[in-house]
């Protein structure tokens, strides 16, 4: 179900911290058939919250042990670092294409378009 994947944006819910939890399992599916795939994990439900400084340093530490890009506190309410983290993440997908490329001689399946 994964194959082909090029990029992706893990969520969990700030309100549910067992959602958390799931966050790995489904990294692991993800990277089963796809390593070293880009994955940014997302922290919805952040509007109007600071995450503790607690809450911040385990995000930090459990992005960077588990392979994660980084991490963005968003809201699909407000539309809180959406377009930020969902620009990351399109910014390290073509990036980790152009390292594909190069290291197999594959041609460039990508293709961007400024349409107007």
């Amino acid at each position: 179900r994964t194959a082909g994947v090029v990029g992706a944006a893990i969520v969990y819910d700030v309100t549910q911290p067992k959602t958390l939890q799931r966050v790995l399992d489904q990294k692991l599916a993800l990277e089963a058939s796809n390593p070293a795939v880009p994955v940014v994990l997302l922290a919805n439900k952040s509007e109007g919250r600071n995450l503790s400084a607690t809450d911040q340093g385990q995000l930090d530490v459990m992005t960077r042990e588990n392979g994660f890009q980084a991490w963005f506190p968003t809201s699909a309410k407000t539309g809180q670092n959406v377009q930020m983290a969902f620009s990351f993440l399109a910014v390290r997908m073509l990036e980790h294409e152009d390292v594909m490329v190069q290291e197999n001689g594959l041609q460039s399946g990508v293709e961007l378009c400024a349409c107007s």
